[in-house]
Order: structure tokens, then C-alpha cells, then sequence
């Protein structure tokens, strides 16, 4: 039975890290899934994708139906076509960044209006 045991390798974290170098390791990561791996083909996970896939194509041509014989509808795809268009000219990937807003406040003014928390209090700072 040893011999048998002795050709089994099991490690709690699939890493090859510099503290704890592990040959058998190099090149992998956590972030990969976790040999041994096998790829399988399920037939009841190919039917589900069928299904949801049947589902996505009647909703397009319920939609598509909805827009040759609704005008607004029409318009407000057009809008919403030209809005998306716009913004992926801005952020190719469709990821909106904000720029961050800064604004200063008068330190005199804290606690002088109790009807807010002192750090909403905004009032203009003379700069002379």
C-alpha cells in the first residue's frame, strides 16, 4: 500500500511561491483551476444552452417584431443606439471612470449649522 501512496501528490495551495519553492509547482498559480482537471461533455448542460439559447432568440425576434411595428419604440432604440455608440467612443471598454471632484470648506463653519453633519457643510473660502 505505501508504494501506491508514495506516487500520490496532494498540496493545499497550487502555488509555486519563493518561501516554499515547489518544483513540481512552476508555473502555476491559484488563479488556474486545480489539476488533475478533465473536461467532460454533459449532455444536460449542452440541453440547458439550448434552452437558454432558445429563449434569448425568441426574445430578439419578439423585440425586433416590437420595433418594426412600434415608432417609439423605434426612436427610443435609435436614441439609446446613438447614446451607446457616443459612450464607447469615450470608454472603448464600456467602463465609465469619473473624475474626481474635489471642494474645500471653511473649517470656522463646522458646527455652525446643526441641521447637517459638519463634513456636508460647504461654504464658499474667501481666497483673499
Amino acid at each position: 500500500m505505501e508504494a501506491f501512496f508514495a506516487d500520490i501528490k496532494q498540496w493545499g495551495v497550487y502555488s509555486d511561491y519563493t518561501y516554499t519553492p515547489n518544483p513540481d509547482l512552476k508555473g502555476w498559480s491559484n488563479d488556474h483551476p486545480f489539476p488533475p482537471e478533465i473536461e467532460t461533455d454533459s449532455p444536460y448542460l449542452r440541453r440547458r444552452l439550448e434552452r437558454f439559447q432558445q429563449k434569448i432568440d425568441e426574445l430578439c425576434a419578439t423585440v425586433a417584431k416590437k420595433l418594426k411595428t412600434d415608432a417609439q419604440q423605434r426612436t427610443a432604440f435609435g436614441q439609446w443606439h446613438r447614446w451607446s455608440g457616443e459612450f464607447l467612443k469615450r470608454w472603448p471598454d464600456g467602463w465609465a471612470t469619473p473624475i474626481p471632484t474635489v471642494s474645500l470648506e471653511n473649517k470656522d463653519m463646522i458646527g455652525v449649522n446643526d441641521e447637517r453633519p459638519a463634513i456636508y457643510l460647504h461654504s464658499q473660502i474667501d481666497s483673499t
